[in-house]
C-alpha cells in the first residue's frame, strides 16, 4: 500500500513506470545508487537512481506444459491439488503453513509435477523450504521410499 502510495505522488521524488519490463541493473557502487535499463511500451529506457521498489504483481510462465495435461486452478494458476490445499491455509502466516504433502503435487499428466514458486502459482507465500520438501516428496512419489535425504551427505 505504501509503494502504491508513493507511485502516484507528485511530489518529484519518486517516478512511477507503468508496465515496464526491466532487463537490467547495474550498481554504481556501495551507496551510489543503480542504473536500469528498461523497455517501457515497446521504447528503451534507462534511469539512474537511489532506491527501487519493486511493486509488481506475479503469475507464473506456464509456456514449459501448455500442451501437458495440467488442471490449473482459475484464481492463483498452480496445480488444482495443491491451490485447494493451500487454500485451507488462506490468510495464514507462510512460516505456519505446512507442507501439504506428495498427492498434492500430482497431475493429470502422468509422472509430470510442478514444484517451487511456480507451484505456488500467484500465491506468495512460498518458501524455499516449502521448494526442498516438494522435492523430497516428488522423489518419494517416483520411488515408493518414504526415508528418501536428498541432502544427506555419503
Amino acid at each position: 500500500m505504501r509503494a502504491n502510495t508513493l507511485a502516484t505522488r507528485t511530489d518529484g521524488n519518486v517516478e512511477f513506470h507503468n508496465q515496464a519490463v526491466v532487463e537490467m541493473i547495474e550498481t554504481a557502487g556501495p551507496d551510489k545508487g543503480f542504473k536500469v535499463s528498461a523497455r517501457c511500451a515497446g521504447k528503451q529506457r534507462t534511469w539512474e537512481v537511489d532506491r527501487m521498489i519493486a511493486n509488481v504483481g506475479y503469475s507464473p510462465d506456464t509456456a514449459l506444459y501448455r500442451e501437458l495435461q495440467v488442471h490449473e486452478c482459475y484464481a492463483t494458476l498452480g496445480p488444482m491439488n495443491l491451490a485447494a490445499a493451500l487454500l485451507k491455509h488462506a490468510g495464514a502466516d507462510c512460516l505456519t503453513i505446512p507442507g501439504q504433502g506428495p498427492e498434492t503435487l500430482r497431475n493429470p499428466e502422468p509422472g509430470f509435477f510442478i514444484l517451487g514458486a511456480k507451484s505456488y502459482g500467484r500465491n506468495s507465500q512460498f518458501l524455499l523450504r516449502t521448494g526442498f520438501e516438494q522435492v523430497r516428496d516428488v522423489f518419494k512419489l517416483i520411488t515408493g521410499k518414504g526415508d528418501l535425504d536428498l541432502y544427506k551427505k555419503r
